[in-house]
């Protein structure tokens, strides 16, 4: 869910990555991905909505 709030806070930023949000939650993009497997949309998927 922090996630999630942080990817929608940060949406006009064209700087928000994959890679950024996982570095910004101190986590690896593999480890992020699990995170999200369960989701309906890939994290790149959230930052696109």
């Amino acid at each position: 869910m922090r996630v999630m709030t942080f990817i929608q806070d940060r949406l006009s930023d064209p700087g928000l990555t994959h890679a950024t949000v996982a570095a910004e939650h101190n986590v690896s993009p593999r480890t992020l991905d699990r995170l999200f497997s369960a989701e309906p949309f890939t994290v790149v998927g959230y930052i696109r909505l």
